[in-house]
């Protein structure tokens, strides 16, 4: 290997992956399924690295455990390398200390190399032991780094049956090699000079950039019967319903007496749902809290009602258990948040779901209920989990799969409406009505939520500009508001240097939005946008005429595409000018293929951005 040829052909680079391997066993022994993998990596140190990449962390826990770890350093001389063994190797706990919240009761071994320089290499080894087969398995072929040469290998005695998904979203040469004897089956990629992938802003998750396998063993044969495992909806459902046979076998009598006085007095089931959802939500803390078995199974309800917080899983579980009471159809649902590209109906697997919920479903409804999101009004689910596939346990046997909604455009909606008149020295003073809806809404309560009037007025400063740097907040009130209803913040404001004039003539832009299509800096983008949900912006401006007469006003202008649409429109008076502008965009994910509808969206805005309005003074 030609060290100083890898260093000058990826100069940027912190480190360079020289080989990437993972081999994955699986056996039947005494009628049980044995599965380990065997790793090892050895990436070079780039001499930009500096002080950006001392140390990787390996995860273990009682279901995937690590052995058999071995770690090295090949210090470089210039010419050639010295193998040396690194024994600065510390087992840590997930546990984040700093702020309490977040508990997690896995572990990591930290591998330190702070002597490395570049020019060096680190080589890692170690085996995994799986101790529950859901959750193998998986390869993923990407980094954030280039790759040499990477390979992956699943081998398999003939008595087991493997299911397997390829995601190629680097478009990468899938060709599987493929070898079976009487015995065994062992199917192997590999790979050559990976590109990385990369982060940008607004992008998706890891999965929905890099390319991967996912694997599962449906089912293994014994001497005496067909014993299955994963990757078929049933066999998933029947692990999933095993994990709750342990909580709430009997309801405490504090739950009961708690659902009793929720639903006490209401006329219908969704009244009754709504109050219990609503107690959850606003009663429960969330807080990320895994241990063990503890990341899979809900903690009782009664517990997680005296603590007064819980995980997702225990949110839901208080949920379903309140409308048992009640004599609800309420639901445990299994779901996988965006993060997780694939669905249920794809690869029916454990790998499919990072998130609980709770589901109320009649012959008419289904509802969604995630008590996670703070100040959401019932009914509307989070928007993590839009689109997505829920898995609802209904009994220990029958389960059901439903897709939560994505929610349209119209109930996503910004609306700044002011009011401006112009001042002595082109100061420019307003009032605002700033009113949002649906998740636009959730986002700024939750964000605001026990914040000080300080920290709000500098966060509205930014939030709420109109025309440059030299925009300030005189005053502003925020609405305290149902979470059913609209979020409204009122204030007044100051805009300086804003107007510009010659000896008879002033000229004003009262397009406030004019940089919105900014963010979506298109020269050199590789991913794609990945919103959070699709919306409406909306801003309306009615500027007092007061003194002057607007000359003639600039052209309306409308663009539609699939991606997005937008309306400009000027209106005159003999007091006053209103301005709409209003962006709709349509869609929440935006793919590379549907860079020209954006591009094209944002030349036609360009056209109408920066129009200015003359004013006369009147005689």
């Amino acid at each position: 290997m030609k060290v100083e040829e890898i260093l000058k052909k990826y100069p940027n680079e912190l480190i360079v992956y020289i080989t990437k391997d993972e081999k994955y066993n699986i056996d039947v022994v005494k009628d049980k399924l044995q599965i380990s993998k065997s790793f090892s990596e050895k990436f070079l140190i780039s001499r930009n690295t500096l002080n950006n990449i001392r140390n990787i962390k390996i995860r273990t826990s009682n279901f995937v455990k690590v052995t058999e770890l071995e770690a090295y350093i090949h210090v470089y001389n210039g010419k050639s390398h010295s193998k040396k063994k690194l024994n600065d190797i510390e087992l840590k706990s997930e546990d984040d200390s700093k702020n309490g919240i977040f508990y997690d009761g896995d572990e990591f071994y930290n591998i330190n190399f702070f002597e490395a320089k570049g020019g060096d290499i680190i080589e890692v080894k170690y085996k995994e032991v799986y101790s529950e087969p859901q959750f193998f398995g998986a390869l993923f072929f990407a980094e954030y780094y280039p790759i040499l040469h990477r390979s992956g290998t699943v081998s398999y005695s003939n008595n087991i049956k493997i299911i397997r998904k390829e995601f190629n979203n680097q478009k990468v040469k899938f060709e599987p090699k493929i070898e079976s004897d009487k015995k065994r089956t062992t199917i192997s990629w590999s790979f050559d000079s990976l590109i990385p992938i990369i982060d940008e802003d607004k992008d998706g998750s890891y999965k929905s950039k890099a390319s991967y396998v996912l694997l599962s063993i449906e089912s293994y044969t014994t001497k005496d019967s067909v014993v299955q495992v994963a990757g078929t909806a049933k066999n998933l459902y029947s692990w999933y319903s095993k994990l709750l046979e342990t909580t709430d076998v009997i309801t405490d009598p504090s739950v009961i007496k708690l659902s009793d006085s929720l639903v006490a007095g209401a006329n219908t089931e969704l009244e009754k749902l709504s109050r219990i959802f609503y107690w959850v939500e606003s009663k429960i803390a969330y807080l990320a809290y895994e241990d063990g078995l503890g990341g899979y199974i809900p903690r009782e309800s009664s517990l997680v009602c005296k603590r007064k917080y819980g995980d997702c899983k225990d949110m839901a579980n208080l949920i379903v258990q309140l409308c048992k009471v009640a004599k609800l159809p309420v639901y445990h649902t299994w779901i996988g948040t965006t993060d997780i590209p694939h669905q249920f109906s794809e690869f029916p697997t454990a790998y499919c779901s990072n998130h609980m919920i709770a589901t109320y479903m009649n012959s008419k409804d289904t509802i969604f209920l995630d008590a996670t999101g703070r100040f959401f009004p019932f009914g509307l689910p989070t928007s993590m989990i839009q689109g997505k596939e829920g898995f609802i346990g209904i009994d220990k046997n029958k389960f059901a799969i439903a897709r939560v909604p994505v929610i349209n455009k119209l109930n996503n909606v910004i609306h700044d409406s002011v009011v401006l008149s112009l001042k002595d020295n082109n100061e420019i003073k307003g009032r605002g009505y700033y009113k949002l809806s649906g998740y636009e809404k959730t986002d700024l309560m939750s964000y605001f939520e026990d914040k000080s009037y300080e920290w709000q007025k500098d966060h509205l400063v930014k939030l709420l500009q109109k025309g440059n740097n030299k925009f300030s907040i005189d005053t502003f009130s925020i609405k305290k508001v149902a979470v059913e209803d609209p979020y409204l913040i009122t204030y007044t404001f100051t805009v300086k240097d804003h107007v510009s004039q010659n000896k008879t003539e002033k000229y004003i832009n009262l397009n406030f939005y004019k940089d919105y299509f900014d963010e979506y800096f298109l020269t050199g983008r590789v991913n794609g946008f990945f919103l959070q949900y699709a919306g409406r912006q909306k801003l309306t401006v009615n500027f007092e005429l007061n003194n002057y007469l607007a000359k003639e006003l600039p052209e309306n202008i409308q663009f539609k595409n699939e991606l997005i649409e937008f309306k400009v429109k000027y209106l005159n008076s003999k007091t006053n000018i209103i301005f709409e502008n209003t962006i709709d965009m349509n869609k929440s994910h935006i793919q590379p293929h549907e860079f020209k509808d954006l591009d094209n969206a944002s030349s036609n805005y360009k056209k109408a951005k920066s129009k200015l309005i003359t004013l006369t003074p009147l005689k």
